[in-house]
């Protein structure tokens, strides 16, 4: 049971869907000793008292909530209402079946939420997936410049993606991976590559696309992957390689300076090395259901 001098606190993201934001919307309503506010940047929101904080937004929203309560003594806990495009983390945490209820959020059940401890790259935290390579932050700069022009959702990540694997065929000589992924979890954004990955346990998968031998080749492989992206299939493997570590560690010694971490863009710069781990901390987080 909830004490009555604990308080849930909403953050609803301006451009959130708006099915989403009347559910928790209805939800704050319904729920004793809450408050809502808009989400704004940097999350430095006043948490007195705050047993959770409900989160209506995307992956890249919820990447900065988390880090700014990681960086709190005692962190309340995360509930995820999804509201963006691809919500990987909220499909994550539901695939592990680490939920809540409505009934739960108001009752303050919130003691089962077992803690996960996000991944770090080069000190940069991220949920479910970091990447890195030439077509994966061309596709993550892209997705962005289109969405300050209020592209229509639906149409965004194909366009993002038509004009990043345009660009990157043009550094067919680059010798580096086009795009290398780093996942805690089996969603790619909305996509279940890796159906035995587990958001919870030690294991790091690496996702990577080379180049192909000839422009045509990396042409096809690119469109392919691009289909099963927009599609929302398991991506085939001689699309993708998968590489897994018994371990959730993993060094990588290339000239990247920038990764994509959970749909933002981060400086990674640390002597052209890149460290992947997991944070020694951790954060009770939840899908609501």
């Amino acid at each position: 049971m909830r004490n009555k001098k604990e308080r849930i606190g909403f953050f609803i993201h301006p451009s959130a869907r708006e099915n989403w934001k009347t559910k928790a919307t209805n939800l704050y309503e319904r729920t004793p000793f809450s408050y809502v506010e808009e989400l704004k940047f940097p999350f430095n929101h006043q948490l007195e008292n705050t047993s959770a904080v409900v989160v209506v937004a995307g992956d890249g929203s919820i990447r900065s909530v988390s880090e700014s309560l990681m960086a709190r003594e005692d962190p309340p806990a995360l509930v995820i209402i999804p509201g963006g495009s691809h919500n990987g983390v909220f499909r994550a945490l539901k695939d592990a079946n680490i939920s809540v209820s409505v009934d739960q959020l108001i009752e303050g059940e919130l003691d089962k939420i077992p803690l996960f401890r996000p991944g770090l790259i080069n000190n940069q935290l991220f949920n479910h997936f970091t990447g890195w390579g030439e077509l994966e932050l061309l596709h993550a700069r892209t997705s962005e410049n289109l969405r300050r022009f209020f592209y229509p959702r639906n149409y965004r990540m194909f366009a993002a993606g038509f004009f990043a694997i345009t660009r990157s065929l043009r550094m067919q000589d680059n010798p580096e991976y086009l795009m290398r992924i780093a996942i805690t979890s089996p969603f790619v954004g909305p996509i279940k590559a890796v159906p035995d990955q587990d958001m919870y346990s030690d294991k790091l998968t690496l996702l990577s696309v080379q180049s192909a031998p000839t422009r045509l080749q990396s042409a096809a492989k690119l469109g392919r992957l691009l289909f099963h992206s927009l599609a929302r299939l398991r991506l085939p493997e001689n699309i993708l390689s998968v590489e897994s570590s018994a371990s959730f560690e993993f060094e990588y010694a290339g000239k990247i300076s920038k990764a994509n971490a959970d749909g933002q863009i981060v400086d990674i710069t640390n002597n052209n090395r890149i460290s992947i781990r997991r944070h020694d901390k951790g954060l009770k987080i939840a899908a609501l259901i």
